[in-house]
């Protein structure tokens, strides 16, 4: 088996939780007897289109992460319909001969909320805290789930409102609502699962109005999609009030083990072991 090359291709911010992530399962695989060789690489939205050419000429396997994940999409014909709902593509995966725009982390939500939750209040709302790419894709997996109502927070005020007047015309039969910042301590508890996905330091200060967990309601479901820092502090406050806590370590584990599950069939990835050495990845970044 020839040596796979593969990149992730981020934007700034996204750039200490990816190099500790795909470094990690890079070694793994190595470990494990799959050859192969990441390049991690820093883009813009300007420069996203000629990042990707450069990529898909000579790379295997390509991944994406942040805010970049957005603007994929617009650069590609042949866009799966799943993917085209989202909004977002967290991969580009190869097939008779033609890239396709992929979103494990919808996937990956999917198979980490259904594995260890045994019963979702469906009649209950989800909070979302986040206009971000991974913001679309836990909304298309709770959706597919069959929930119906999301109340959506970000402290851009204005990059939220757009962001939920896009989600109103890919998902329907679909409720959605802005919620101001102001307001997010004065939400009542209807919401039966709860998600964050912004990180300390770009959330402008607005992640210890959550702290409160008023909009969660008893024994419903806190997600953090945050890898670095961690929002270790945020979550222990969740199963103080009675939350099932899902941590984004293990949504990025369950993610990256669907990815190698396609990109390299003939091997699967031990996650719990992963899991384990990505958590102490993450935490040793300085």
């Amino acid at each position: 088996m020839k040596k796979i090359k593969w990149i992730e291709i981020s934007d700034v911010e996204s750039r200490s939780a990816g190099r500790a992530r795909f470094e990690t399962l890079s070694s793994l695989l190595s470990e494990s007897g799959v050859e192969n060789e990441i390049v991690l690489q820093e883009t813009t939205g300007e420069d996203l289109q000629t990042s990707l050419k450069s990529a898909m000429a000579g790379f295997d396997q390509i991944r994406i992460s942040g805010s970049i994940g957005s603007n994929v999409l617009e650069h590609f014909d042949n866009v799966p319909l799943s993917s085209k709902q989202i909004g977002a593509a967290d991969a580009l995966v190869k097939a008779d001969g033609k890239w396709w725009p992929r979103n494990f982390l919808f996937d990956g939500i999917l198979r980490a909320v259904v594995s260890d939750v045994k019963k979702l209040n469906l009649s209950g709302g989800v909070f979302v805290f986040g206009a971000t790419t991974e913001a679309r894709a836990a909304i298309g997996a709770f959706a597919r789930l069959g929930y119906r109502k999301f109340s959506i927070s970000d402290p851009r005020e204005d990059i939220g409102q757009t962001f939920v007047e896009q989600l109103k015309k890919t998902h329907f039969e679909v409720q959605f609502q802005f919620i101001p910042r102001h307001m997010i301590t004065q939400l009542p508890s209807v919401h039966s699962a709860g998600i964050n996905t912004l990180v300390r330091g770009h959330d402008d200060g607005a992640l210890e109005e959550l702290f409160y967990f008023n909009f969660l309601e008893p024994m419903g479901v806190w997600l953090d999609l945050a890898l670095f820092p961690l929002n270790e502090a945020l979550s222990e406050e969740a199963r103080a009030v009675g939350a099932f806590v899902e941590s984004g370590i293990s949504v990025a584990a369950h993610t990256d083990a669907l990815w190698v599950e396609a990109c390299f069939p003939s091997f699967a990835l031990d996650r719990e072991a992963y899991c384990e050495r990505l958590s102490s990845a993450l935490r040793s970044i300085k």
